[in-house]
């Protein structure tokens, strides 16, 4: 069986609030989740490690090379 993480576990091990994973939930953006039923999520922690491993680099120039987008970059937020 998987280990799995609820939300509050998930936000403090990535150190982000659990509105964060909301809207991360909502934009597509953050790690996959898992919807046991009705508002009940958890996050496998193989999941959490790999979406953790695909953010990593090594110099700002690389992220950008990257085109990746943060929630909220197409009003002028976070790039």
């Amino acid at each position: 069986m998987p280990q799995l993480f609820t939300v509050p576990e998930t936000s403090e091990r990535l150190g982000v609030s659990k509105w964060t994973l909301a809207a991360w939930r909502k934009s597509g953006f953050g790690p996959p989740y898992i919807r046991l039923k009705g508002h009940e999520i958890r996050y496998s922690a193989d999941a959490l490690d790999a979406w953790i491993q695909g953010r990593m680099v090594n110099s700002l120039a690389e992220e950008r090379g990257r085109g990746q987008e943060f929630p909220g970059s197409e009003v002028g937020g976070f790039r």
